[in-house]
């Protein structure tokens, strides 16, 4: 019994902190943690959503609407399920009724402008995240203002292009001190990048922009991993990146810094996280295959036992790992 109880905590701990940041009703389990040390160890992002985890929740929301459960709420982190799914117009469809329930609710109003933004209808997402920011002044942490920037510049009808030669983001305009400003920044784009296929000049832009203001405080490695992550996202090397890449990396061998792992910072999945997953997984294979080889015998002796729950535990403390370096929420 105690040793199924603690298969099931692992497991229910496992899928509980993975979503990125969005508002969501769910206590603590979509949240990004807003980080203010600023270490090059919170430089961590992430390329997509873990699919597999949005389907679980996707139809864990799902029963309990069909339930009358908690039905306002939990129509609105179905709502959040399905943009992170690329249910765009599903969402947009949930949130709007929402929305007409209860006018003047936070989290729906900031979901649906992130929405309409998703849908190409900028003019609507400003208007709503604008909203969102009179209803909530502290709407994630204060950093909105780089939603909004963003938002500002799309409604410029610019071509792709513009954004060569001119700056997404504008630091001049606000009034804050260097290390919140880099704090909004990074939270920010923990929340957008996952939801920016690649190529897209204009977030290329916005990283090259970001880049250049984390210079001013010369903080080289996460500069470094900015500009790299950019690249990802200017295939046609329009921004000439690789130019400000070499110069960094030159200042870094000066500095005797180490050049960061992009896969650590970047990636679709962490992969600790995934690597504890099957770690855990095996590990409960095993035990399970055990029990029902022993059946009919002497139970596993100590020592086999031991071997089998220290695989689940590194798979647990793999997961955990992955949780903590490559989200850093508690992500």
């Amino acid at each position: 019994m105690k040793q199924r109880l603690s298969i099931l905590f692992i497991l229910l701990l496992v899928p509980a902190l993975l979503f990125p940041c969005g508002n969501s009703y769910r206590s603590n389990a979509h949240t990004t943690e807003y980080l203010k040390d600023n270490q090059l160890a919170s430089f961590r992002f992430r390329k997509g959503f873990d699919q597999s985890v949005l389907l679980q929740e996707f139809y864990r929301l799902s029963d309990a609407i069909s339930n009358k459960l908690n039905l306002f709420e939990n129509q609105n982190d179905k709502a959040l399920a399905s943009l992170r799914m690329g249910k765009t117009e599903e969402a947009i469809a949930i949130l709007e009724q929402l929305n007409k329930e209860k006018p003047n609710e936070y989290k729906v109003i900031a979901n649906l402008g992130t929405a309409y933004e998703l849908a190409g209808r900028n003019k609507e997402a400003l208007q709503y995240i604008r909203r969102a920011m009179q209803l909530n002044s502290q709407s994630h942490q204060g950093s909105e203002w780089f939603h909004i920037q963003v938002l500002e510049a799309k409604l410029q009808n610019k071509p792709a292009n513009w954004w060569i030669n001119h700056p997404v983001l504008h630091f001049d305009q606000l009034q804050k001190d260097e290390e919140t400003i880099i704090s909004d920044v990074v939270y920010q784009l923990k929340e957008r990048l996952p939801f920016t296929p690649r190529p897209d000049l204009m977030m290329a832009a916005i990283l090259r922009d970001a880049a250049a203001y984390i210079r001013k405080q010369k903080k080289w490695q996460q500069e470094w991993v900015l500009l790299r992550i950019g690249a990802e996202y200017d295939t046609d090397k329009k921004l000439s990146l690789d130019t400000l890449i070499e110069t960094v990396e030159t200042r870094l061998k000066a500095e005797n810094m180490p050049i960061p792992d992009l896969a650590t910072h970047f990636g679709n999945e962490d992969d600790l996280l995934k690597k504890g997953k099957d770690l855990l997984e095996k590990g409960i294979e095993l035990v399970n295959g055990e029990k029902e080889k022993h059946a009919d015998k002497e139970a596993v002796s100590g020592n086999e036992q031991n071997k089998l729950w220290i695989l689940i535990l590194a798979g647990a403390l793999l997961a955990g790992a992955g949780l903590y370096f490559g989200f850093r929420k508690k992500q």
